[in-house]
């Protein structure tokens, strides 16, 4: 058998540690998404409010204008 083994163990542990590092960052992004979209639901967003047209069309009156 080759001497080469040490060269395929550094291989396959290169491949699992960018999986497990690749698997962290899409469970951080996730939370992420996750506190963002609860902020939304719950009106904290921070965004600009909605145009006079859409504000009205959602209370049923005429948008000036």
């Amino acid at each position: 058998m080759d001497n080469n083994t040490g060269f395929l163990f550094a291989g396959y542990a290169i491949i699992w540690l960018a999986f497990f590092g690749y698997c962290y960052r899409l469970s951080r992004r996730l939370d992420y998404l996750r506190r963002r979209l609860d902020a939304l639901k719950r009106g904290e967003a921070g965004e600009p409010r909605a145009s006079p047209e859409v504000a009205a069309a959602q209370t049923g009156e005429t948008a000036p204008l």
